[in-house]
């Protein structure tokens, strides 16, 4: 829910600014998803110091991160849950 903190509250506080880094991706015959990200990258960043500002538990804030890693795999039970 909070992964894209970041943007949200630029889009929302700052949606003029957001606007223009939209038009210049779209601008541009739009770009990959990997570049797109590049751009909003900093708000990825910026969304976790106010999660830290707004004490948001850190295991939320940590969920805000770029998982970069292979995922986990629940189990197929419904007993067991993931870890």
């Amino acid at each position: 829910m909070f992964h894209r903190l970041g943007k949200l509250l630029a889009t929302f506080y700052l949606y003029d600014e957001a606007q223009v880094i939209e038009r210049s991706i779209q601008s541009r015959g739009g770009i990959s998803s990997a570049r797109r990200a590049r751009c909003w990258g900093q708000l990825r960043r910026a969304g976790r110091r106010v999660g830290k500002v707004w004490n948001l538990p850190e295991d939320i804030v940590d969920s805000m991160r770029l998982i970069t890693g292979p995922l986990k795999k629940c189990p197929t039970s419904r007993t067991k849950s993931c870890a």
